[in-house]
C-alpha cells in the first residue's frame, strides 16, 4: 500500500494504549466492512463515507445533503457508506479488507467523479488512491477547522490526504495542506451544510456552555478545563459538552483526569446563556441562531484566560477570531461551487 494509506492507518487505526491496541487487533483480524447503498438510482458521481463501527450522523448528513442537492438539479449520484461489523473468524489484514470493498464499490457503476467525506480515513484514503490510479477525478471534503501541524495527529491528517481536489474551508487549513500537498488543486469553499437549531430548548438558559475539542486535541481540552473551573469557582453554572467522537469510555477517562464530567454531544442542541468555543465550527450554528458566544482561539494561542465575567455579562456575541479561520464562502455558495466541480464535464 502507498505511503498515504500507511500514514492514515497508523494515525487512525493503530493508536497507543492498551484499549486501543485491543481495538486495533479486532480491526486487523476479527472484523470486516459492510457497505450500504443509499441511492435509488445510480449515477456517474460516487459519494463515499465510512467510519469504523459507527458512522457519525452529522458527517453522513453532510454528504447526503450534496446528494439531495444534485438530485434537485436532476443529477443522479451513487452514495455508499461502509462500517465495520465484528467477525471473530474472519482473518483479513487491512489490505484485503480494503481491496474487497473497493471491488464492490467499483462494480456498482462506471464513475467519472468520486468524492469522499474525508480522504485521511484509511478506507477512504484507499478508495481515493485506487480511483486516482484509474484516472478518475477525486475530491475530498473538509469537515471542521483542522488544527496546526504541530499537532501530530493533524500533521498526519495533512500528510495522508490524497485526493486530486480538496474542498478547503479556511486559510489556516489551506496553509498546512499546501505545505504537505503542494501540487494538487484546492477549491476554496466553506461548510456547505450545518443545522440551524431554531427550536433549541431554552431550559438551560441559566448555564454557560463550553464546547469540547476532539480527543486528539488534549492541550485544547486542558485549556477549556481551566475555563470551566474558573467559571465554576466564580459562581456560574458551566456545562462541558463533549465532542461527537467522545463515547462513554472517553468521557469517564476525561473525568478521572480532570474531575470534570462532560455531557453528551446531544446537549449541543440546547440553548444557553452564553457559549465558549475553541477551534470548532459549532460557532457557525450559534452565529446562525444569533446566540451569544465567544471564540477562544486568539486567547488560547497566547495561553491567556480572558475576562470571563465581563464577556458573559456584556450579553452579546464576541467574535475575535483570527481571519485565517473564517470560512471562504457561506453555505449556499459553498454548495453551489462544490456542485459545479462535481458536475463539470459530465
Amino acid at each position: 500500500m502507498t505511503e498515504h494509506i500507511n500514514i492514515a492507518i497508523d494515525n487512525y487505526l493503530n493508536r497507543k494504549g492498551l484499549l486501543n491496541f485491543i481495538i486495533s487487533l479486532m480491526y486487523r483480524s476479527h472484523s470486516k466492512y459492510r457497505i450500504k447503498l443509499h441511492s435509488e438510482k445510480q449515477g456517474e458521481i460516487l459519494l463515499f463515507i465510512n467510519n469504523e463501527y459507527r458512522i457519525r450522523k452529522d458527517h453522513f448528513e453532510q454528504l447526503k445533503y450534496i446528494q439531495q442537492h444534485l438530485f434537485s438539479l436532476g443529477i443522479d449520484s451513487t452514495m455508499i457508506s461502509a462500517k465495520r461489523v465484528f467477525r471473530p473468524f474472519r482473518f483479513w489484514d487491512y489490505q484485503k479488507q480494503f481491496e474487497h470493498i473497493f471491488k464492490l464499490v467499483k462494480q456498482t457503476n462506471h464513475f467519472k467523479k468520486v468524492v469522499v467525506f474525508c480522504d485521511s480515513v484509511p478506507l477512504q484514503t484507499y478508495i481515493v488512491d485506487q480511483f486516482n490510479k484509474l484516472g478518475v477525478e477525486t475530491f475530498s471534503l473538509q469537515h471542521g477547522f483542522y488544527a496546526e501541524d504541530s499537532n501530530k495527529v493533524f500533521r498526519n491528517v495533512y500528510r495522508s490526504s490524497n485526493s486530486k481536489n480538496f474542498f478547503v474551508w479556511d486559510e489556516r487549513t489551506l496553509k498546512f495542506m499546501t505545505k504537505h500537498n503542494p501540487t494538487r488543486n484546492y477549491v476554496k469553499v466553506g461548510p456547505h451544510f450545518y443545522k440551524n437549531h431554531v427550536d433549541r430548548n431554552k431550559s438551560f438558559s441559566d448555564r454557560i456552555a463550553i464546547y469540547g475539542c476532539g480527543k486528539d486535541q488534549s492541550s485544547e481540552n486542558t485549556y477549556l478545563c481551566k475555563i470551566y473551573n474558573l467559571l465554576h469557582f466564580t459562581g456560574y453554572k458551566p456545562i462541558f459538552i463533549a465532542h461527537p467522537k467522545f463515547n462513554v469510555i472517553d468521557r469517564l477517562n476525561f473525568y478521572f483526569k480532570s474531575k470534570i464530567w462532560i455531557s453528551k454531544n446531544k446537549f449541543k442542541n440546547k440553548s444557553y446563556k452564553f457559549s465558549f468555543v475553541l477551534n470548532s465550527s459549532v460557532f457557525l450554528e450559534l452565529q446562525s441562531n444569533n446566540e451569544n458566544y465567544f471564540l477562544l482561539n486568539t486567547n488560547y494561542s497566547i495561553n491567556e484566560i480572558p475576562d470571563l465575567h465581563r464577556i458573559i455579562e456584556s450579553n452579546q456575541i464576541h467574535d475575535p477570531i483570527n481571519q485565517t479561520l473564517k470560512p471562504f464562502l457561506n453555505p449556499k455558495d459553498s454548495l453551489e461551487l462544490i456542485t459545479k466541480h462535481l458536475t463539470n464535464g459530465l
